[in-house]
């Protein structure tokens, strides 16, 4: 994959932001159907309800715990 603006800070090319939008559009339709059909404009998703902006977070740390006994919990750090 090359560079977008989801591993630049969201300071891409707005050509790549567009590009990873309409793709995103594409996959999220695709996995839950054509109610989840969005265009792509403005910089955000558009739908019949209006605009829907998609943000990226990079995480820092998560944690899991297990859930039968006896138990335990790990911490990942990224």
């Amino acid at each position: 994959m090359g560079r977008t603006g989801r591993d630049r800070g969201g300071r891409g090319a707005p050509g790549d932001r567009r590009r990873l939008l309409r793709d995103l559009a594409a996959a999220w339709e695709a996995k839950y159907g054509e109610e989840w059909h969005f265009d792509v404009a403005g910089g955000a998703f558009q739908h019949s309800e209006g605009e829907a902006h998609v943000f990226s977070i990079t995480p820092v740390k998560a944690y899991a715990c297990e859930r039968d006994e006896p138990g335990g919990a790990t911490r990942y750090r990224f």
